[in-house]
């Protein structure tokens, strides 16, 4: 019988061997959280450095120099906008709430990260101090399924964001071109956001140095928005990772009914307060920024469904769902981790009640209800210690949005 579990065991590690050389290298801790640092450091933000001794390059702190700028005068030209000017009509002012919406998320999200960039460096300094190294713990932690599933949702998630971007940013200048064509009429000045300035901005040179100016701003925000909310979902994912690892293998443990069980068991309850306690800090670190996305998510989904039923022009629309689309995908991603979390968490409470806890002697079942107890307390994501993020949060998300959106839809329609 132990031979026959033991080639298992043999041709199972060979399996997985055969699985990583697929990959080229071992998988390391920076490559669960190398797209979000990578959106940080293209605007010049180095939340945390695997390596100490390296320093930040010149062309980081030019553009973090250069970011700094460009969002001093956004923030300036964006609040001044309903000072010197009046909204042509709502469909125009909820667009505005939405853009406002969006930079107030963004910039909560990376003032979030920033503030507690020191508990995550001690989040990620104990993640990588038990980070499996060595083949086999690589294969009991399903490390390379576990990389697979995150990179998915990551490139998913970066890559259609990105493209909204993309979108808001060149179809006001795209349709400008393309009606400058067809009817040869003068060329409308458009631009992708509603910004005050305080120059003649349509006027050339100056529109295309006004408009490549918003570009920049918006994928600036791009960044601070996407590399917050990656870089939560890729730490919960590890997380997860930790504790199911711990369910499974106390769910594998016969105790043998001597003394060493002890020992065994101790490993368990101090592997369980650290993946506890790192599950608490990652929540102090990203509780505002999760409270502000649900805030603001609210207010831009409402926004945007108004902009789409209140008859927008059809590319403006299209923009519009992409970016509602977008809002719900960013919302549901943080729901669906934080779901995770919370069950493979409570996950150990079963495995405690399922192995054979029985062939332990009087010690270790006397000392078992230490790990029970402490695995009653799961860890869970929280929107400052205002509720729980799981998949109901996410429902009652859409829920009150609705609401708010059939509130203000009835007002404008009592209005016309």
């Amino acid at each position: 019988m132990d031979t026959g579990r033991k080639k298992w065991h043999s041709c199972k590690l060979h399996f997985s061997l055969e699985n990583m050389e697929k990959l080229g290298r071992k998988l390391k801790l920076s490559d669960f959280t190398k797209i979000s640092f990578d959106l940080f450091q293209f605007v010049g933000i180095r939340v945390y450095k695997y390596n100490p001794e390296e320093k930040k390059p010149l062309k980081e702190k030019i553009a973090f120099c250069m970011i700094m700028i460009n969002m001093m005068f956004h923030f300036y030209a964006k609040n001044c906008y309903p000072i010197y000017h009046s909204f042509d009509d709502p469909i125009e002012l909820t667009a505005f709430a939405c853009y406002a919406g969006f930079v107030v998320n963004s910039l909560c999200k990376i003032i979030a990260v920033w503030s507690g960039r020191f508990i995550l460096k001690e989040v990620l300094c104990k993640m990588e101090e038990i980070f499996p190294k060595t083949d086999e713990s690589i294969i009991e932690y399903r490390l390379n399924e576990y990389y697979t599933k995150i990179e998915f949702y990551m490139r998913s998630l970066y890559i259609y964001h990105i493209s909204t971007t993309t979108m808001f940013n060149f179809f006001p200048l795209g349709q400008s071109i393309v009606e400058k064509i067809i009817t040869g009429g003068d060329f409308v000045y458009r631009f992708p956001f509603i910004i005050h300035y305080p120059f003649n901005e349509k006027k050339f040179p100056i529109f295309y140095f006004a408009y490549f100016y918003q570009i920049m701003a918006a994928y600036i925000l791009s960044c601070f928005f996407l590399g917050a909310d990656l870089l939560l979902v890729a730490i919960v994912h590890l997380a997860c990772m930790h504790f199911d690892y711990l369910a499974r293998k106390i769910t594998n443990f016969v105790p043998t009914g001597t003394d060493e069980d002890l020992i065994e068991l101790g490993k368990f309850i101090r592997y369980h307060d650290d993946i506890l306690s790192l599950s608490f800090k990652i929540n102090e670190v990203f509780k505002v920024s999760i409270l502000m996305n649900y805030i603001a998510s609210c207010g831009v989904i409402c926004m945007i469904g108004f902009q789409i039923t209140a008859g927008s022009e059809i590319l403006d629309m299209l923009k519009f769902f992409a970016f509602l689309i977008s809002s719900l995908v960013h919302v549901y991603f943080i729901c669906y981790f934080g779901s995770n979390l919370l069950q493979v968490s409570g996950d150990i409470a079963d495995a405690v009640f399922s192995h054979q806890w029985y062939k332990g002697n009087n010690k270790y079942m006397k000392n078992l209800p230490l790990l029970l107890a402490r695995s009653h307390k799961p860890a869970f994501l929280t929107a400052f210690k205002f509720f729980m993020v799981s998949m109901e949060s996410f429902k009652s998300l859409g829920t009150t949005s609705y609401q708010f959106f059939t509130l203000i839809k009835t007002k404008y329609d009592e209005e016309e």
